[in-house]
């Protein structure tokens, strides 16, 4: 229901369960008005961080607050919805790669892949929806398992060095199990389910002998 006028308290609570962090869509349905939402950055209370992006000053910086603000312009924030962190940026939230990426990387329904890509963000789409056992939060923001972007990244072609050691990390780390891996395989080609073994079966070798 729209408020007649701005309603601090809901814009708070609303920011409050993604980290500080909203849109300006969430302050117009908050009842902020645009020139209202630049008062109060110039008074210092919220903090602008890029194009219809921010944060209420009273919250400190996440350590992922570019990939935060990118995020919720994709719509990748537990209250916002369809979109989910993944491949190399949802490798980067699990700590399973140590390459920085130049662009964040989500995925969305194929039936939304009209979407507008906001600068800087790679959209994947997707027929099949994302079973929940496949996504989780991380830092305020949707993402995929560590067994899922490591199959994603595999299936885009991500250097394989990287890859093997991600899955190797991921099962010494307790991110990910070797039946996890071979569950979230099911729907995948026989060619990348074969790759994709070799990995995980390189990563036990390799625990055996720690």
């Amino acid at each position: 229901m729209k408020s007649f006028g701005p309603d601090p308290q809901h814009l708070y609570e609303l920011a409050a369960n993604q980290g500080g962090y909203f849109s300006s869509r969430d302050a117009e349905q908050a009842g902020f008005s645009r020139s209202l939402l630049a008062w109060h950055v110039r008074r210092g209370s919220f903090q602008r961080l890029s194009r219809g992006v921010y944060r209420l000053s009273r919250f400190p910086a996440s350590p992922h607050e570019d990939l935060t603000a990118a995020a919720i312009r994709a719509g990748a924030t537990p209250r916002a919805g369809d979109a989910v962190a993944s491949h190399v940026t949802a490798l980067a939230l699990h700590d399973l790669t140590d390459i920085a990426p130049d662009r964040y990387e989500f995925t969305i329904p194929h039936a939304k892949r009209y979407r507008r890509t906001p600068p800087g963000i790679v959209l994947h789409t997707t027929t099949r929806p994302l079973p929940a056992d496949e996504i989780e939060v991380v830092d305020g923001i949707r993402t995929t398992t560590a067994a899922r972007a490591l199959i994603d990244a595999a299936a885009a072609h991500y250097g394989p060095e990287q890859v093997e050691r991600g899955v190797w990390e991921s099962i010494r780390r307790a991110k990910a199990t070797p039946e996890e891996f071979e569950r979230v395989l099911a729907h995948e080609s026989e060619s990348l389910r074969r790759r994709f073994r070799e990995y995980v079966e390189h990563a036990r070798e390799r625990l055996k002998v720690l």
